[in-house]
């Protein structure tokens, strides 16, 4: 997840939080893909306190309407190891974070600064949940979809150092939008990752 949705400002990504290796899961940052403006929170609550489960990734897509959608993933390396029902809980957990006033902000042109106001600065925010995993059977790209209550599964499979690897694609309603953007980024692989939407 973290190779796919790398930081591509230009291309409208921005990868908000990352669960290490490669990552940064100390805290969560959104952009204002517009305005090049960055705000941070760094006190991330306590999963009891908001009745969520904090996801492995949040990564943003810019939008050409007002709101700021972000996709809140769980990993896991096979499904039946991911909860059921968990795509709520990730969705209240991005939710109530980012009712809480960043910790810091920055503009395009200068630093980081403490954030001076109690409110958020984010109005109109669209989460969609989702999960990713190893390549096991397409059936339990449907059963993690349905009994996990998220948006859009995601499962790689890898057969060779030789082969491109193989990223299995299966959304809802509300994430159809997600495989343009998907197809586009497998893109950047040049031929050695290919998608195969369910």
């Amino acid at each position: 997840m973290h190779l796919l949705f790398a930081t591509e400002i230009e291309a409208g990504i921005f990868e908000a939080m990352c669960n290490p290796p490669g990552g940064d899961w100390s805290g969560l940052s959104v952009m204002n893909f517009r305005a090049g403006d960055e705000y941070r929170w760094t006190s991330l609550p306590r999963v009891s306190a908001v009745g969520g489960k904090r996801p492995d990734h949040v990564i943003q897509l810019d939008s050409t309407k007002e709101s700021v959608i972000l996709l809140a993933i769980e990993s896991k390396d096979a499904p039946a190891k991911i909860q059921a029902t968990l795509g709520p809980a990730l969705t209240t957990y991005v939710e109530k974070l980012l009712e809480m006033p960043p910790v810091a902000a920055k503009t395009a042109d200068s630093d980081w600064q403490l954030w001076q106001s109690d409110d958020s600065p984010l109005r109109n925010v669209h989460i969609v949940s989702g999960g990713a995993f190893c390549w096991t059977a397409e059936r339990d790209l449907t059963l993690c979809l349905d009994k996990c209550r998220f948006d859009f599964v995601m499962a790689l499979e890898f057969d060779s150092v030789e082969q491109s690897a193989l990223l299995h694609v299966r959304v809802g309603p509300q994430a159809e939008f997600l495989l343009s953007k998907i197809y586009d980024l497998a893109q950047r692989f040049g031929g050695r990752l290919k998608v195969q939407v369910h």
